[in-house]
């Protein structure tokens, strides 16, 4: 699979691959995380 065009070398495109698409998942692990969280502390006040 050799989808790399430009001058630098292809294991630079495939990191850059790795990097953004673990940035998208971190953020959608955030993003479910802070979802759950909340609806949880909704869902029982405690007095």
């Amino acid at each position: 699979m050799r989808l790399t065009v430009g001058p630098l070398p292809p294991a630079v495109y495939w990191r850059r691959r790795a990097v953004v698409l673990g940035a998208g998942f971190l953020f959608l692990v955030v993003v479910l995380y802070s979802c759950t969280v909340s609806s949880d502390k909704t869902a029982s006040p405690e007095r």
